[in-house]
């Protein structure tokens, strides 16, 4: 199923893909927003089952409320140049959960999770246990907030649940907000940075830009993992959608150039 310049709003949940492991799931340049602040539990804007694989780009989501943003149980997962940000008024759990494992890559991506989230966790991978015959984790270029008091996590994997062989790389990714990014996680960890609220050109107005007198321009290098280029191609674009750009060898970490 291909779904693009599609709107789901105030649902109770927002798409729902149950499990059927053949199946596909492409979105593009969608918005997932605004759940309901109802009794009935966990209303996640997405949530694929159990199927072959979910690509999401240039989309946002944002306004959870208690449920995740994004739920995944796919085999492959495949999430580049979004908007995850929930914002002032949202409350969702988890920004991303990958609940079974599988092969997992955000690229790209601004990942926010507000101040009054239920769950200190931004990214969840393997929490009910490992349901693919593979399983690792790819983080490359995506810039992290949190924006509560309480120390968050921004990167979780349960490593008992998961098989032993098991990996988390990440790489020039930006961490905006008290927390822990890639403790405990097997894998490598190259080029990624703290920086404050400040740092951004424009966060009230969901500019994530790094600004223009930042010491991080060109400080990494275009990363890659066993001979697969990670780096991105593109960029979110507001209000929806993605750009293409021509990326230079040379690069600032998170989620703009």
């Amino acid at each position: 199923m291909h779904i693009s310049n599609c709107v789901f709003r105030d649902n109770q949940m927002g798409l729902l893909a149950s499990n059927t492991e053949t199946a596909e799931l492409i979105i593009e340049n969608s918005l997932f927003a605004e759940a309901p602040n109802q009794d009935q539990p966990l209303p996640h804007l997405l949530y694929a089952g159990r199927i072959a694989s979910l690509k999401i780009s240039g989309s946002r989501f944002h306004s959870g409320h208690v449920g995740h943003l994004i739920k995944s149980r796919a085999r492959e997962t495949d999430i580049r140049y979004n908007l995850i940000f929930d914002g002032p008024t949202g409350m969702a759990s988890y920004e991303v959960d990958l609940p079974n494992g599988g092969q997992a890559t955000l690229i790209g991506n601004v990942i926010g999770q507000s101040a009054a989230t239920s769950n200190p966790v931004l990214v969840a991978y393997g929490a009910e246990g490992n349901a693919w015959p593979s399983s690792s984790l790819v983080l490359s270029h995506n810039t992290f907030i949190s924006d509560g008091f309480k120390p968050a996590w921004f990167v979780r994997a349960w490593r008992k649940r998961l098989p032993a062989g098991f990996r988390v790389h990440t790489f020039n990714n930006l961490v905006s907000g008290v927390g822990l990014f890639d403790y405990g996680l097997p894998g490598i960890h190259q080029g990624n940075y703290p920086v404050w609220s400040g740092a951004f050109a424009g966060k009230d107005v969901l500019n994530f830009r790094l600004n223009s007198l930042s010491w991080l321009r060109g400080i990494v290098r275009r990363p890659s993992i066993e001979g697969l280029d990670i780096g991105p191609t593109a960029q979110f674009s507001l209000p929806i959608g993605s750009s293409k750009r021509s990326i230079p060898e040379r690069l600032m970490p998170g989620a703009f150039q």
